[in-house]
């Protein structure tokens, strides 16, 4: 399945691409690969086979998923860093950037991944924070984020099991 788009490219079966690109077929290439990359370069060619093709909707559509793709893939670089600055000992600096995310919900991704490291790497974490990370928690809807849901749950779970299970429902 994971080559299979290529496959009707190299055919230059335009119909045959568009019909498989479906949210299932990038559920199991970023399962498969774990790469946004990998998804922003499927979306791309779903663009490329719906111009060929003169449908301007989808080009629309698949031009979005593109651009979401690529922005998620920055998200997941600031997740990185985060869980970097705490293996070395930064923590400060580590808490201040999960701080500095502009919505909710990266602050939250954020900060959830450096209450797990920092709990991975300690034992606990600050009252406050605690508190803090389940005020966002309460205030995210969960049924938006789809697998970033799931992520953030997943590093809940890590320091409060409680919350996570939770977070998991969607509102």
């Amino acid at each position: 399945m994971r080559y299979l788009p290529v496959y009707f490219e190299t055919l230059n079966q335009q119909e045959a691409i568009l019909a498989l690109l479906s949210k299932e077929h990038y559920g199991h290439l970023l399962e498969s690969t774990q790469s946004f990359s990998a998804l922003r370069a499927r979306a791309e060619m779903g663009a490329k086979s719906a111009a060929s093709l003169q449908r301007i909707h989808e080009v629309f559509k698949f031009s979005l998923h593109k651009s979401l793709f690529s922005s998620v893939r920055t998200a997941e670089g600031s997740s990185a860093r985060i869980k970097a600055l705490v293996a070395m000992g930064k923590t400060n600096t580590a808490l201040a950037l999960a701080n500095a995310e502009a919505t909710k919900e990266d602050r939250l991704e954020l900060l959830s991944a450096f209450a797990r490291r920092v709990t991975e790497r300690r034992g606990e974490i600050e009252p406050e924070l605690l508190a803090y990370i389940g005020t966002l928690i309460r205030d995210v809807n969960f049924s938006d984020l789809g697998d970033k849901a799931i992520k953030i749950a997943a590093d809940v779970l890590a320091f409060d099991a409680d919350a996570a299970i939770g977070s998991s429902n969607p509102r």
